[in-house]
């Protein structure tokens, strides 16, 4: 703002909409207002600020000036205002009456609601409309609607705001919403960590704890290397690798979201193992709790030391009366000659401890030692667990408790008794006998076909036939009909998809001219395996290696299809769908009343003297 000439006017016009009114204006300006180079017409002014003062919503501010070309340059300028008219206070009142804040029974809380009202008197104000907001939409949020739904636990503010208008003024009211989360646990866990398998098998889902029956998604972190059925948990081996099998619970009203995940490692090298029974060695066991200890064979042990009392010695109390012992990845000592010779036999009412050479042990008096008598009734001891998991065996007189316990010393090495257990703590291993299953379960899947390898021979139950391959050829390959499995020998299994249960067998039936071979580590492309790509039958394996174990037939020549059908006795089976394989099959087509057929369709034709079935 400037005067341009003698006895010019220059001014700026300032405006508010009319609910305001301007009160007062001060100016700051860079040079000292005078008569010559400029002064408002309107206005006080002293030096180089000026203040107008008035009441209206627009102002025109005036500067007149003397003397040509001086200027008035403006700095700061302050407008005070006020409103033109007083409004109506109000008030914002939230009703969360109807929410729910706990995520069990679902995530949609419910709906609040706000009224508005004059401040004085109550009365509702008409038309009025509140805006929502949450503080913390990772705790709930809210919709335009009001409509609240809660994400997790923890506190949120929920403001309503009402933003007034000509007559009436502005309020806002919050309400503190805190979530919280009762819902059960979805409690799934696998009980191990990794799993092992290998490149092109396929393994039915490992099991997974799911003691609330919850729909689970299955997923993989790595297809490159496994893929895993969503619904089932199957698992395919795709590449040498590992990968992070997932089941995942999505979350429901009564549940929360939850998963369980365990490791999938799978080998190209790797032998499939041959499936059969389970037979176990026996075992020794630690006891870990007094009411454990019951009559039965023990062997007594320093662990820390790796050895144990050797039980089947002449003379016991000698020194180095131990044995060396090794412990299982379970904790557990596999039974062997060695160890099963120098165990010790407890009777806990009568408080006697037997070594396997026949002698009773203990002490008579108070004082470091180990007696042996052939007399049952020549000692009596006692036995515990205590907090630490070793095992205390005492006798108690008059003066003192003794001890059986381990002495370390370089001259001593033995076990004996001592007073006050001032020696090494040791612990009881009970003995567990061996388990020969003669049973055992095989698992068919979808398919009603599998390839099988036992370590027993075995018998099948009804419902489940067992074939072996005596012949192939460009098309097909015959299936002959076993009664029995012999061990470590391929075969083919076909029955209804379930569980069966086999039963070991001395005198299996030989599998005389059986094609089918057991994959090494070196086994790869070219060999037809087991699948149900377009049909259950011998599909030509490309997967590279094979893997170790796995039941293949080789390749019947070079000009062999990509698919082979099994073939019973000369009769193909019907196949259950064969789209984009017809051109395999070589030879000329007729159909059952003899007639030759160009191009044939669905149904059941001969092919080099056999019934190919196509759908």
């Amino acid at each position: 703002m400037y005067q341009a000439a003698s006895g010019k006017t220059t001014g700026n016009t300032i405006t508010f909409s009319s609910e305001k009114v301007i009160t007062s204006i001060v100016f700051t300006f860079a040079n000292n207002m005078t008569a010559d180079n400029g002064v408002f017409s309107e206005g006080s002014y002293d030096s180089n600020t000026s203040t107008w003062s008035g009441s209206t919503n627009s102002v025109t501010l005036t500067v007149t000036g003397t003397t040509t070309g001086t200027r008035i340059y403006i700095t700061a300028m302050t407008v005070y205002y006020e409103d033109a008219s007083p409004k109506t206070a109000t008030t914002t009142t939230i009703d969360y009456s109807g929410i729910r804040t706990d995520r069990k029974g679902g995530d949609a809380a419910g709906t609040l609601s706000a009224s508005v009202t004059e401040t004085v008197g109550g009365a509702a104000v008409d038309g009025a409309v509140v805006t929502w907001e949450s503080s913390v939409k990772g705790v709930a949020t809210i919709n335009e609607s009001g409509a609240v739904t809660l994400v997790a636990p923890g506190t949120t503010t929920i403001t309503a705001s009402y933003a007034g208008n000509s007559t009436y003024a502005k309020s806002s009211d919050t309400y503190e919403l805190v979530v919280t989360d009762t819902r059960a646990a979805a409690d799934l866990s696998y009980g191990f960590s990794e799993q092992t398998i290998h490149v092109g098998q396929v393994h039915e889902a490992f099991t997974l704890s799911n003691p609330n029956s919850l729909a689970v998604t299955y997923s993989s972190n790595n297809t490159a290397v496994a893929t895993v059925d969503p619904s089932t948990g199957a698992v395919t081996g795709v590449a040498e690798g590992s990968a992070t099998i997932t089941a995942a619970f999505a979350g429901n009203d009564d549940y929360k979201a939850g998963q369980a995940s365990y490791t999938l490692n799978v080998d190209v090298n790797s032998g499939l193992d041959p499936v059969g029974p389970t037979n176990l060695p026996g075992r020794f066991v630690k006891v870990t709790s007094t009411e454990d200890i019951t009559d039965g064979d023990y062997l007594i042990v320093y662990a820390t030391g790796g050895v144990a009392f050797n039980g089947s010695l002449s003379t016991l109390d000698a020194t180095e009366n131990t044995i060396s012992i090794s412990f299982e990845d379970d904790g557990s000592i596999t039974e062997t000659e060695v160890n099963k010779a120098a165990v010790f036999t407890i009777d806990v009412s009568a408080g006697t401890i037997q070594s396997s050479s026949g002698y009773y042990i203990g002490v008579t008096s108070y004082g470091n030692g180990l007696k042996q008598s052939a007399s049952e009734d020549a000692y009596l001891n006692s036995f515990a667990i205590n907090n630490s998991g070793n095992v205390e065996i005492t006798a108690t007189f008059a003066t003192g408790t003794m001890y059986l316990n381990y002495n370390s010393d370089s001259n001593q090495k033995r076990f004996r008794y001592y007073k006050d257990g001032s020696q090494k703590a040791i612990q009881l291993y009970k003995y567990v006998e061996g388990v020969e299953e003669n049973t055992f379960d095989v698992t068919v899947g979808a398919a009603g076909w599998k390839t099988i390898v036992t370590n027993a021979n075995a018998t099948l139950p009804s419902g489940i036939k067992a074939y072996i391959v005596t012949n192939s050829n460009t098309n097909s390959a015959r299936l002959t009909e076993k009664a029995s499995l012999k061990a470590n020998t391929p075969y083919l299994l076909e029955a209804t998809p379930g569980d069966y249960t086999l039963t070991v067998t001395d005198t299996p039936e030989e599998p005389t001219g059986n094609l089918l071979q057991i994959s090494n580590a070196s086994t790869t492309n070219g060999v037809y395996v087991l699948g149900n790509v377009e049909g259950v039958g011998f599909y030509k394996w490309t997967g590279g290696l094979l893997g170790a174990g796995r039941v293949y037939l080789p390749a019947p020549d070079s000009d062999a299809r990509e698919f082979l059908s099994f073939d019973f006795e000369g009769e193909t089976t019907a196949i259950s769908d064969v789209r984009g394989l017809k051109s395999d099959v070589r030879g000329e087509f007729f159909n059952l009343n003899g007639q030759r057929v160009a191009q044939p369709s669905k149904g059941l034709y001969i092919v080099n003297g056999k019934k190919v079935m196509f759908k």
